[in-house]
């Protein structure tokens, strides 16, 4: 009878060692929220060494950055694309430039989709303007049918809902670009 329980006490050992080990990898990334969430999206849905599909969806959600008088603003474009891509071209005063594609979970863009109908995006003004030489921020959406852009120069005159959208746009296109493979896009 003793030697049984032995055995059952190894096999305890043995089990919980193994589930230790394996939390242990799991937590060793140390990245939390968005960035584990983003990186736990990106290895399920990866494939690597697949040629990337001509056939990325429609221009959805589009973004733009532009040059301010400092000269030191980041500018960038960014198009997120139905089928789950996205196309980044950092420009200037970013630490990644030049073209390249991203592959993203859908639900991101269904996000930003359901966010820009939440503040009424296609109601807006086509132009908010500013105080000369501030940086240019145009977003163009594909909602419900209807193509709508928007040029926000500064952040003077545009409803705050707008900014805090525009923003929340920028923020996921950083997060993507810092944290998501990418592969160059070849022109």
């Amino acid at each position: 009878m003793h030697r049984k329980s032995c055995i059952i006490y190894k096999i305890c050992i043995i089990s919980l060692f193994s589930i230790l080990i394996s939390g242990c990898k799991t937590a060793s990334s140390g990245k939390t929220g968005r960035a584990a969430e983003l990186e736990a999206r990106s290895h399920k849905s990866k494939q690597p060494d697949l040629p990337i599909s001509n056939d990325i969806g429609q221009e959805v959600v589009y973004i733009s950055k532009g040059a301010c008088k400092t000269g030191r603003c980041p500018q960038y474009t960014a198009t997120f694309y139905s089928g789950g891509r996205l196309i980044y071209n950092g420009i200037a005063n970013m630490q990644l430039l030049g073209k390249y594609e991203y592959i993203i979970p859908l639900k991101i863009v269904e996000n930003i989709m359901n966010e820009a109908r939440h503040i009424r995006y296609n109601r807006g003004d086509d132009r908010y303007p500013g105080t000369e030489g501030e940086q240019l921020t145009v977003t163009r959406l594909f909602l419900d049918g209807v193509s709508k852009e928007i040029t926000v120069e500064g952040s003077t005159t545009a409803p705050a809902l707008l900014l805090k959208f525009q923003t929340s746009v920028n923020n996921e296109v950083m997060a993507i670009v810092d944290e998501q493979p990418a592969k160059p896009v070849k022109e």
